[in-house]
């Protein structure tokens, strides 16, 4: 019984000496049983990662004809307006590599260093992840169908669209960003901050392209 109960003071000691450092290294004690996924959301994230290229080049020749319909309707009504817009060289500025390593560092000055340092690799992990796929298979930008709407030169950008590193920062890296600040380690977090930030990034991109 005394062993026992001079293991429960060494773990109590223990505890608060953690909550210290806790409190010195982020801020605030840090709360337990963060960032742990269960199995079944593992396993559904690894089913997708391994069916989506699959499905892709299985279902190319459908995605295609879609885009070709949807490129020609967005032609019709850009032609209506007369606006002239190039698709092919519009850059998002918004959610290019820059700034996504700026919001790393603003996650690291401004909340927590260890959020910062996994979206950081995983951000550059995923980005790894794209340049092999461009390797493996290729998807060409789209062209314009009408011949009063060109592209800037009468050319497609010489590149690839898929995958996107746009698509990629901006609907996931962002998203992987958000969901890592709500179960940020600190017990109290501005949860609606990154929210916010997240709808204001989309609403400026959106505005960006269509505007």
């Amino acid at each position: 019984d005394a062993e026992d109960s001079f293991s429960d003071d060494d773990e109590a000691v223990k505890k608060q000496n953690l909550a210290k450092r806790q409190e010195k290294r982020f801020g605030h004690t840090i709360s337990e049983r963060k960032y742990r996924l269960s199995n079944f959301l593992r396993i559904v994230a690894i089913l997708f990662a391994i069916m989506i290229i699959p499905l892709q080049i299985f279902l190319k020749s459908i995605l295609q004809d879609t885009e070709n319909d949807l490129i020609g309707k967005l032609q019709n009504v850009i032609e209506d307006h007369g606006v002239l817009i190039d698709i092919m060289h519009v850059e998002l500025d918004l959610v290019s590599t820059p700034i996504t390593l700026l919001a790393g560092i603003f996650f690291f000055l401004a909340f927590d260093s260890l959020i910062a340092f996994k979206t950081s690799l995983l951000y550059c992990f995923g980005i790894y992840v794209m340049m092999i796929l461009k390797l493996l298979y290729e998807s060409p930008r789209p062209f314009w169908m009408k011949h009063s709407i060109q592209a800037l030169g009468q050319t497609c950008k010489f590149d690839f669209s898929s995958p996107s590193t746009h698509i990629f920062n901006l609907c996931f890296f962002w998203l992987y960003s958000i969901f890592m600040y709500h179960q940020k380690y600190t017990e109290r977090a501005n949860k609606a901050l990154l929210s916010v930030l997240y709808l204001v990034f989309v609403g400026v991109t959106a505005f960006h392209i269509f505007g």
